[in-house]
């Protein structure tokens, strides 16, 4: 089976992801695959970087992004935003393809778990057998969002939140909602119970 995890930003998507991978599950990252893809002096980077100016570049290291100044720009600009998306989205996809290929030749009755932050705003179900919402409630995701972008405050951070689809509209269209409020502990048991529930059917 080939399982998608979506939610938003800072909704505690890895948390799950990391959970299903202790049981197991083979875990393809998209943000780990456009991180690798966006490498100083990748093709992407320099096309990224052709389309946006090298004011988005890093000063100290050449055709390196600076991934903080370009997020700034995308999440308050939808042109800019969208412009970024049909840059990297195409050779993101095609590589979680390839991955998803290998790793299902590899172990046909293996678990492959597929995070993709905007599964459902790229149209990308197809790509996944299920699909698991990491959700938590908003305070909850616009704090850790805080914790892990320092530059921001809450009021940035739920404008950044508000760029994707509700949480709430994408676990109405999920197979599977894990509720990621709370501890890793709680996260955990909650994956387990679905992975069981998964095994007998």
């Amino acid at each position: 089976m080939v399982l998608g995890i979506t939610g938003g930003l800072a909704s505690g998507k890895s948390t799950v992801a990391a959970a299903f991978a202790r049981r197991g599950a083979r875990v393809i990252s998209a943000d780990a695959i456009a991180h690798e893809l966006t490498l100083p002096g990748s093709a992407l980077t320099r096309a990224v970087l052709e389309r946006f100016g090298s004011g988005f570049g890093r000063s100290e290291e050449a055709n390196a992004l600076d991934r903080r100044k370009l997020a700034a720009l995308i999440f308050s600009d939808e042109v800019a935003r969208r412009d970024l998306e049909a840059i990297t989205h195409p050779p993101i996809v095609s590589r979680m393809r390839d991955e998803i290929a290998r790793l299902t030749a590899l172990e046909p009755r293996g678990l492959v778990v597929v995070e993709i932050p905007l599964l459902y705003e790229c149209g990308l179900e197809g790509l996944v057998d299920k699909v698991v919402v990491a959700s938590c409630d908003s305070q909850t995701q616009a704090q850790r969002l805080c914790e892990r972008e320092p530059e921001l405050n809450i009021a940035q951070a739920r404008k950044r939140i508000e760029t994707q689809m509700p949480l709430a509209d994408k676990a109405r269209r999920a197979d599977f909602v894990v509720d990621a409020s709370g501890p890793p502990e709680g996260v955990e048991a909650q994956v387990n119970l679905l992975i069981d529930a998964m095994s007998k059917v």
